[in-house]
């Protein structure tokens, strides 16, 4: 079990498995989804315009896309795929060295613009999110409260569960994770940020 503090962040998830997805999904703290009623105005607008590549990624995007195509029969050993926007790199993250070895021919072959970096990890992406969403999505059963955010963090292939330590159950929800001893699990104790605190997947 791995403790650490600090800020609320955004925590890395994507893989071959999701589509490249690259980007911040960690769960906010007492946890409201955002408002259905904005997504929809926002959709409605967008159907009558089009679409505008203001970070100038949208061709990179579609060879991850594809390299995401080529690497699927690798999907068992997926350990999640980090994308540095300001470098060009792509780091594909493997959780054998013979599944990198597959991995590196078959992008060879199939060739690609990208630079491209090899990473052995332990877990596959699949388990983290399983083991995340089953985590989160059942606290009150697991932990006796409800409170905590987080969610699989592709970096450091780990399910990171982070608590605020001023949350009223936080006593409760820290020694429960503790309690877990698993070492997928890391633990982030998270200082409130002036004017909002972090919110859990569930309500308490």
């Amino acid at each position: 079990m791995i403790k650490r503090k600090g800020r609320a962040r955004g925590l890395v998830a994507a893989g071959v498995g999701a589509a490249f997805l690259l980007g911040a999904v960690w769960t906010s703290a007492h946890g409201a989804d955002p408002d259905p009623a904005s997504d929809t105005k926002v959709g409605a607008a967008a159907q009558w315009s089009l679409p505008l590549d203001i970070t100038g990624d949208a061709a990179l995007s579609g060879e991850r896309d594809r390299l995401r195509n080529v690497l699927r029969p690798l999907l068992a050993y997926d350990g999640g795929v980090i994308w540095d926007f300001a470098g060009k790199v792509l780091t594909i993250q493997m959780t054998s060295d013979a599944a990198i070895d597959q991995a590196r021919g078959m992008i060879a072959e199939s060739g690609t613009n990208l630079q491209i970096n090899f990473v052995r990890v332990e877990y596959s992406a699949k388990e983290l999110d399983d083991l995340s969403n089953r985590l989160l999505g059942n606290q009150l059963q697991w932990a006796g409260a409800t409170g905590i955010g987080g969610g699989h963090d592709v970096r450091s292939n780990r399910v990171i569960l982070q608590v605020d330590r001023e949350y009223k159950d936080a006593a409760t929800l820290v020694g429960a994770i503790e309690n877990l001893k698993d070492p997928r699990v890391s633990l982030e104790l998270l200082d409130a940020i002036e004017g909002w605190r972090p919110e859990s997947r569930v309500d308490g």
